[in-house]
């Protein structure tokens, strides 16, 4: 699940039309099960507390709320590829 998704869920007023009384431990326990790859390693190392719920959605946002961040991140990686060179395949590998 996309990390906005998952905090639309829990970050939200309402859930299914009704207010969310979740206890931040409660919205910990759901956020971890939904993270997976990199959002799951991102928090990784935080125990399930109240006090960490807000810590890991401080750590979440600031890595992966910023699209244009994200896209300066993939473009710099993406121009340090190697330009080809050659025009025979065999030496592509």
């Amino acid at each position: 699940m996309l990390f906005e998704q998952v905090q639309r869920v829990i970050l939200a007023k309402k859930y299914f039309g009704v207010r969310c009384t979740l206890t931040n431990i409660a919205k910990f326990n759901y956020l971890v099960t939904q993270l997976e790859g990199a959002t799951s390693c991102a928090t990784a190392g935080l125990l399930i507390t109240k006090d960490n719920y807000q810590a890991a959605v401080d750590i979440l946002i600031k890595r992966f709320g910023e699209p244009q961040q994200i896209i300066a991140s993939h473009m710099d990686e993406l121009l340090k590829i190697l330009v080809c060179s050659s025009e025979r395949p065999s030496q592509l590998r």
